[in-house]
């Protein structure tokens, strides 16, 4: 079930696990946009839209999607935009202390149609964790593929912004980060897409599994795992 929420001036999607026992209700005003009841455990949710920005960093119109040509996906403006969200959440006012009543989910919506996600890697893990690009290795023993690292990506400016955000422990109040896009048009491998990126340093982390829509990004042993909900 997916609803969409006018929250202010900026409209927000928000979300329920498939077959899940969900209820939404906003909460007060200086803590996080909405209190998800999903099968009696209380998550908080604060949610925002990323804009294309103003700079020469901002997120390019590349105009009505043409299914003639290879689509043109800017993955750096993208994360650039998902990491200045993620960072003023995470640090805004009373974040870390209604972080402490239960898991505190930030959700970040890209409604572009350049949105492309759930690609190899995520845009989320892109953004939070430093993941750059997928280095596939051949040898005797056969094909391998890894991640490699990117601890900060530079603007235009040459200034460099962080991206392991979740491998801090300033920022283990946050239990997970979703990334979604919901514009009909999207590039995207489906309308809506979503993400949800787990805090592997997590204070109080969620159970995988309990939003069951797009992917799923968790560490485990130093790899990041991966489940599709929409096979």
């Amino acid at each position: 079930m997916y609803m969409s929420v006018v929250y202010g001036e900026e409209q927000v999607m928000l979300f329920s696990g498939k077959g899940a026992d969900s209820r939404f209700c906003a909460v007060r005003d200086n803590g996080p946009d909405f209190n998800l009841d999903i099968n009696g455990q209380k998550v908080f949710v604060e949610a925002a839209v990323a804009s294309r920005g103003t700079t020469e960093d901002k997120i390019p119109d590349i105009g009505q999607y043409d299914e003639t040509r290879e689509p043109l996906v800017p993955f750096k403006e993208l994360a650039l935009r998902v990491t200045a969200k993620l960072k003023d959440k995470a640090e805004a006012n009373n974040a870390r202390e209604n972080a402490k009543e239960g898991p505190y989910i930030i959700a970040i919506n890209l409604p572009y149609k350049e949105a492309w996600l759930c690609s190899s890697p995520p845009l989320a893990a892109q953004a939070a964790l430093g993941v750059k690009g997928q280095l596939i290795e051949f040898n005797e023993h056969g094909v391998s593929s890894s991640f490699t690292h990117n601890p900060n990506i530079s603007r235009s400016t040459g200034a460099l912004v962080p991206t392991e955000y979740f491998l801090r422990d300033e920022f283990s109040h946050i239990s997970a980060l979703i990334v979604a896009s919901v514009n009909p048009f999207s590039t995207s491998y489906s309308s809506p897409s979503l993400e949800l990126l787990h805090n592997p340093k997590a204070t109080k982390p969620i159970d995988r599994g309990l939003i069951t829509l797009g992917r799923e990004y968790w560490v485990e042993s130093g790899v990041l795992k991966e489940l599709n909900y929409d096979d």
